[in-house]
């Protein structure tokens, strides 16, 4: 007679803790590849993330009733060909890269589901955005926002096709670890460590599926001498990012393996790199100066306390330990609730290379599906909803920072609005009024136009656009009427 089935039984793939097939008793088949990883969701209805149930380490998914259900492992031998199973970091006796996420039983998994079906993607950036000011002393109110809005990112990392970096700069004693700790405590399983080598990283992140974590990594001075690790932050930055290792090179069982490296990343270190073999990657990198300065809480001691038993801790850490907790379990099962939800694009004013650094930022904090009120509100009340006041302004403002904004909007949105404004005309000369211009310009950039001296430009035969959009640039400073020519743009 068969055992019956644990109550505590996967979903689809899902095994059960009865059985023989467990982690003890693998299946000896050898075209049936194992793997170990933190999170698996392709192919399966549900999300697979590894927690700590008491001491062990099992997969953890939510059913389509809002229900907890737990394997020790995921079979998906037959659809797949591989069974998948949790990394073992967190348990008694084995060192963990990342801080765990441990509940005491099915009942806090229960408790936080509840909570979490509350909670929108404005109330969890909230969370993350108080504990940010707690620990982290800037003036910078941009900068600590940028941080709180990565924090949250980091959790969904994986919906998006492209990430940027955060480059952490700042002499020794600056603060950049405060900042790289921050991040362990909030982010999406986060290993922070320094000297990552470029094997070690490929190792991190295994073949299974992109995202399995975030790396954050200090001391990035030494980059330049480790060309592994160089290509593959230089890489790494899209789903594209892949890379390959021959397996048993000297045996008969040499083999390649594609491992997925693309993943959100940050980095501390005294100088950005300047070689020109890092142009790809610092300009995929938003750079933050590390600012030292007095909080209440030591981050530091935070993690410290934070790896001790309850009857161990120092009390007046206690709070702050409890609410990073809170934050930490609330935004791991939003994401897991939220897991089938389809995140649309938003239409922007951007393209390129600033669409694909914020891109994926501005989708997340738009999205309907994940509670935003941007598209719920009068278009009048917009300027209200977190998207329109602190998200948008902050990307916008990093985005000026590098630079990008600035090329968009002074010949990319002009060009632009040009061109259809001249498209609209069949003469080769003709006046355009200011109030014309203005019109085409205002709706794609978020420039301030103001209008104070209407003259005229005498006719000049311009041979390209972007004398042109130079001429464009000053009227608009001066509040000029301008007399422009029809030009083919190629």
């Amino acid at each position: 007679m068969s055992k019956p089935k644990s109550p505590l039984s996967g979903l689809f793939g899902g095994g059960d803790f009865n059985g023989s097939n467990n982690n003890k008793n693998k299946s000896k088949d050898k075209k049936i590849k194992e793997h170990y990883v933190y999170h698996y969701g392709t192919g399966i209805q549900t999300l697979a993330e590894q927690i700590v149930l008491g001491n062990k380490s099992v997969f953890l998914q939510i059913d389509n009733k809002g229900k907890p259900v737990i394997s020790p492992y995921l079979d998906l031998s037959q659809d797949q060909g591989i069974k998948v199973y949790p990394n073992e970091d967190g348990i008694s006796g084995v060192a963990s890269y990342i801080t765990p996420i441990k509940f005491k039983d099915l009942n806090k998994i229960k408790n936080y589901i509840e909570q979490a079906e509350k909670e929108t993607i404005e109330s969890i950036f909230d969370k993350h955005l108080s504990l940010w000011k707690e620990f982290v002393a800037t003036n910078d109110e941009y900068m600590i926002t940028f941080l709180a809005i990565d924090s949250v990112y980091s959790h969904f990392q994986d919906l998006f096709e492209a990430t940027h970096y955060d480059l952490i700069v700042g002499p020794a004693g600056s603060g950049k670890g405060v900042i790289l700790i921050t991040f362990k405590l909030l982010g999406y399983r986060v290993v922070l460590a320094g000297d990552l080598s470029g094997a070690g990283i490929i190792d991190l992140y295994g073949s299974a599926e992109k995202c399995q974590m975030t790396i954050a990594e200090d001391e990035l001075d030494d980059i330049e001498y480790d060309p592994v690790k160089r290509k593959i932050y230089k890489i790494g930055y899209d789903l594209t990012g892949n890379t390959t290792r021959t397996l048993d090179g000297n045996t008969s069982n040499r083999a390649n393996k594609l491992y997925q490296i693309f993943g959100f990343k940050v980095f501390g270190t005294e100088s950005p790199p300047e070689n020109k073999t890092f142009e790809g990657f610092n300009d995929r990198a938003f750079t933050f100066q590390s600012t030292k300065g007095k909080k209440k809480y030591r981050v530091k001691k935070v993690l410290l306390e934070m790896g001790k038993p309850l009857f161990r801790r120092d009390p007046k850490y206690n709070r702050i330990i409890e609410a990073v907790e809170d934050v930490r379990k609330r935004t791991f099962i939003f994401r897991m609730l939220h897991f089938p939800d389809i995140i649309e694009d938003v239409e922007t004013n951007i393209d390129g290379r600033p669409l694909e650094l914020t891109g994926a930022q501005i989708n997340l904090f738009a999205s309907e599906k994940l509670g935003s009120d941007y598209w719920t509100v009068p278009k009048e009340e917009r300027k209200d909803t977190l998207l329109e006041k602190t998200i948008l302004p902050t990307l916008s403002e990093f985005l000026r920072r590098k630079g990008q904004l600035a090329e968009k909007t002074l010949e990319g949105v002009i060009n632009e609005g040009l061109k259809n404004i001249m498209d609209q005309h069949s003469t080769e000369d003709f006046k355009v009024a200011y109030e014309d211009i203005y019109d085409a310009v205002k709706d794609s950039t978020d420039a301030n136009i103001r209008y104070t001296n209407p003259i005229n430009i005498n006719f000049i035969p311009y041979s390209s656009i972007y004398p042109l959009i130079n001429v464009l640039i000053a009227a608009i400073a001066n509040g000029n009427t301008i007399l422009a020519v029809k030009i083919p743009v190629c």
